[in-house]
């Protein structure tokens, strides 16, 4: 399998926010920080960056006020789309998969129950979403313990897994190459890395442990991942 470099929207009331360490309630449009487009319009931003595949979340939705879902539709006419639209049921599942051919199963929000019941689920990720070494998560069936619940997500047949530290997003800050390639190693699917790429140097470090792709926004806004790569 190619590594992907998969483009990441966070959306917000119909914009684009520049993410950064999972403090939602600041983040501010992406283009006050960008050095690629001049506005936040998911729309616009796509032309400018014409991404092959594309990780959506939709952030109101994921904070229980609204969603997004037919912004997110007009964009999977365009490319390929995962999209975290806060899962909470199967009957969230049911409904995001009439806007996106990948809907993802976040710690933050979905309970096991629901991964277990999924009939998409060889279609869907599920997103551990981390701040430091710590899952989070409210439902006391999935283990805080990252490594657990990989071990659990083995007999599951989903389309792969993403390791998203939250507290490392749009920073830049670089990764902890030892814990994640020891989570490499502990399960059977594709494992997509997210939260505090630097720039181009990163994927080979990645690559060389394993991981079968990248989410990369901040990096691309501020010109460090040349827009061809993701075309």
């Amino acid at each position: 399998m190619p590594f992907k470099l998969i483009f990441v929207m966070d959306v917000s009331n119909g914009l684009v926010v520049h993410g950064v360490r999972g403090e939602r309630n600041n983040y501010k449009p992406i283009s006050e920080e960008s050095k690629i487009v001049e506005n936040s319009d998911p729309l616009e931003i796509m032309r400018v960056v014409k991404a092959k595949e594309v990780y959506i979340a939709d952030l109101d939705r994921i904070m229980g006020g609204g969603d997004n879902f037919l912004l997110i539709k007009k964009i999977s006419d365009k490319a390929e789309v995962m999209a975290d639209i806060g899962v909470r049921s199967l009957e969230d599942v049911e409904i995001g998969h009439k806007y996106a051919s990948k809907i993802v199963l976040g710690t933050e929000t979905v309970p096991m129950k629901v991964i277990d019941e999924d009939t998409y689920i060889d279609e869907d990720l599920v997103s551990m979403d981390l701040r430091g070494k710590e899952l989070l998560c409210d439902d006391p069936k999935i283990p805080k313990d990252p490594k657990k619940f990989l071990s659990e997500l083995d007999r599951y047949d989903l389309d792969g897994i993403i390791v998203l530290f939250l507290d490392k997003v749009g920073t830049g800050s670089g990764m902890d190459l030892e814990f994640l390639e020891e989570l490499r190693g502990m399960s059977v699917h594709p494992m997509i890395f997210g939260g505090g790429i630097r720039g181009l140097e990163d994927f080979d470090r990645l690559k060389n442990i394993g991981m079968d792709g990248a989410l990369v926004a901040t990096a691309v806004h501020n010109g460090k991942i040349p827009l061809d790569l993701l075309s």
